[in-house]
Order: structure tokens, then sequence, then C-alpha cells
């Protein structure tokens, strides 16, 4: 995954993020699940518990939704001035430096990142040093 703008900011949410029980999904059991959905003829289909209460959320209250959808986005790491670099300062999450700065983002991934690491090493994801 490629990062830009604030990168350390960026992968530091997408880090901690990212291996959230409710936001994530092994990928074994994502994989079967697709493959059971495709053989089954399915238009569509809702991996997670976060997606599912999103979805019933926005069904319920779409207006309350896109609001909160627009205070979350708020707090994001913004892109930055990178219109027109056609993606020059882009940056391979294993590039950057894996501690993020801001302390929410901090302690999530200290939290979570026993799941990344062991699911970094069981898909062979982990940058080999020569």
């Amino acid at each position: 995954m490629e990062f830009g703008g604030d990168r350390a900011a960026e992968f530091g949410w997408f880090s901690a993020l990212a291996g959230s029980p409710v936001v994530s999904m092994d990928a074994e059991r994502a994989a079967r699940r697709i493959v059971r959905a495709v053989a089954r003829r399915r238009t569509r289909l809702v991996l997670t518990p976060a997606a599912k209460l999103a979805g019933l959320a926005h069904g319920v209250a779409p207006a309350t939704t896109v609001r909160l959808t627009s205070l979350g986005a708020r707090a994001l790491p913004s892109a930055g001035e990178r219109e027109g670099t056609g993606g020059a300062d882009l940056r391979e999450g294993r590039d950057i430096e894996s501690e993020p700065a801001n302390p929410v983002a901090r302690r999530l991934r200290a939290w979570w990142s026993a799941l990344n690491d062991r699911a970094a090493d069981a898909y062979n994801e982990r940058r080999r040093h020569a």
C-alpha cells in the first residue's frame, strides 16, 4: 500500500485500524466468504461487522450517517499538496516510520499490532533484509 501527503500520519492511522477485529477480517476467512458468494451468485457481500453496521445506519438515517462520516474524515490526515505530482511523492508503507506521531493512532497501533504482525508473518508480507 502506498501513502502520500503526511505519510507518517496516514500510515499510523491505517496500520492502527488495519488489525482491528471489528474493522478488518482474516484474509483466509474473507477469501472463503468471497468464493462462496461468487459460487452462489450473490451480487452483494458485506464482510465486516463495521461495514454491516454502517450500511444499516445509512439505511435508517442517511443524513446523519453522512454527517458522521464527514466528521470522521476530518479526523484523518489531509492529503496535502499532491495535486499534479503524478504520484511521485507516494511511498510504500514498509518504507515509512512505523511509530505514529498521533497519540491516539499510536495507542491503537500498540493494541492491535500483534494481530497485524501475525498476519504479516502468515502471508509473507515482511520485508526480507539481504
